[in-house]
C-alpha cells in the first residue's frame, strides 16, 4: 500500500540551490510494504571513526569496532545500487568522512556511475579548504556542517572538542572560495541539534554563519535507539521532560522503506545510527544488494513497523525514549560481526 505521508521540504533561495533541493527529494511518496521498491537513496558510511565527543551522540557507547570501510567493496555497492535505480547518496552515518584522505575518490566514483546528488555530513575540522574542492570538483553536490555552538565554550561544551574556531574557518574558506569562482552549485548547510543547553543561542549561530552558508537546519536532540539515557539526559539538563513528546519517532520509519544504509563493515543496516549490529541486516560480501533488500530479515522488520510490533527491538527505544534491553534483528549475523571484528580495529 501507498501512504500519503510526506515529509517537509524546506526551499533555498536561488535558482541552483532550488534545483539541487529538488533533486534531494524529501516530500516523495512512500511505499509502506514488506517489500517496497529498491530506494533512490542511500548513506554510506566511510568509517565508524569519530574524533568528537558530542555529547547528544551515543559514539562512547558503540560497541562496533572502530575502523575504515573496504574501498573496493564500497565501490561495488555503489555500482549494484545504481543498477537497482539509487540516484542519491551521502556518505557519513556514525563516524567523520573525512578521516579518510580519500573521500574525493568515493564522490568521483559515484558521480561517474551517474549519481545525480552527492552529499556529505562533517563536523568540519578535517574538511579544510583543500579536501573540500577536491570533493567539490570531483562531483559533490552539497555538504552540511554539523556545529552545534553558537560560540566557542557552548561548542565545547556540545563537541566535547575546542574546534569551534577551527571549523568556523573552514566554512569561511569554503563560502570565500565559492564567491571567487562564482560557484552555485554546490549547497553549503549547517545542522544544529537543539538541547536546553543551546537552546537560547539560535540566534547567535545564525548572526556567526548566516552570511557563511546556504541554510541552517535546527533539529531537536534525539536518544538514538536508547543508547542515550533519557532519565539521565534529563538530570543533567540536556533535554527537559516536557519535550519528550515530539523527541520520539513514528511507526512506521519511513527509512526502513524509502532509504538504505550501508555501514563502514559492508553490511546492510536498518538504521543509520546502529552503533552495535543491532540493526543490521545482512553482509553484503555474502549476498547482492538486492537480495539483502529483499531478504526475510528486512521484511520482519518492516512487518514489525506496519504492525506496530517493536518491542525488543531497537526501533521500540527510538519511537518510546526508552531504555530497555533490545535484540538485534539479526542475531546470527551480530554476534558473527563482533566476535570476528573483535580486537582488529583500524
Amino acid at each position: 500500500m501507498k501512504s500519503s505521508k510526506k515529509c517537509t521540504i524546506n526551499s533555498h533561495q536561488g535558482s541552483e540551490l532550488q534545483k539541487k533541493e529538488v533533486i534531494l527529494q524529501k516530500d516523495r511518496e512512500i511505499v509502506y510494504d514488506e517489500i517496497p521498491p529498491f530506494p533512490p537513496n542511500m548513506q554510506m558510511e566511510l568509517t565508524n571513526i569519530c574524533n568528537h565527543r558530542c555529547l547528544f551522540c551515543g559514539y562512547e557507547k558503540m560497541k562496533r569496532p572502530r575502523k575504515k570501510c573496504d574501498k573496493e567493496l564500497m565501490f561495488d555497492v555503489l555500482k549494484q545500487a545504481y543498477e537497482l535505480g539509487t540516484r542519491e547518496v551521502g556518505f557519513y552515518m556514525i563516524g567523520e568522512p573525512f578521516i579518510l584522505d580519500d573521500v574525493d575518490d568515493y564522490v568521483r566514483t559515484a558521480k561517474n556511475l551517474g549519481y545525480t546528488y552527492i552529499y556529505i555530513t562533517t563536523n568540519g575540522t578535517l574538511a579544510n579548504i583543500e579536501k573540500v574542492k577536491k570533493c567539490y570538483e570531483a562531483g559533490l553536490d552539497s555538504i552540511k556542517y554539523s556545529i552545534n555552538g553558537s560560540n566557542r565554550y557552548e561548542y565545547k561544551k556540545m563537541h566535547g572538542r575546542d574546534d569551534f574556531d577551527k571549523v568556523k574557518r573552514n566554512v569561511i574558506e569554503l563560502n570565500e572560495y565559492k564567491k571567487k569562482n562564482a560557484i552555485k552549485d554546490l549547497g553549503v548547510f549547517i545542522s544544529f541539534i537543539k538541547t536546553e543547553w543551546n537552546k537560547n543561542n539560535i540566534d547567535e549561530l545564525y548572526q556567526e554563519y548566516g552570511e557563511l552558508v546556504d541554510k541552517i537546519y535546527v533539529w531537536d536532540c534525539k536518544i538514538q535507539g536508547g543508547w542515550l539515557d533519557t532519565e539521565s539526559m534529563i538530570h543533567q539538563g540536556i533535554i527537559s521532560p516536557e519535550s519528550l513528546e515530539s523527541l520520539g519517532g513514528g511507526l512506521p520509519c519511513g527509512m526502513l522503506f524509502n532509504r538504505f544504509h550501508v555501514t563502514c563493515e559492508g553490511l546492510l543496516d536498518a538504521c543509520c545510527v546502529d552503533f552495535g549490529y543491532e540493526m543490521a541486516v545482512a553482509d553484503l560480501r555474502e549476498i547482492s544488494l538486492a537480495e539483502a533488500w529483499r531478504s526475510d530479515v528486512m521484511r520482519e522488520i518492516r512487518r514489525k513497523h506496519l504492525q506496530g510490533e517493536i518491542n525488543g527491538t531497537y526501533c521500540y527505544n527510538c519511537v518510546f525514549l526508552k531504555n530497555e534491553k533490545t535484540f538485534p534483528i539479526n542475531q546470527a549475523l551480530a554476534e558473527k560481526r563482533y566476535f570476528s571484528e573483535k580486537g582488529n580495529e583500524q
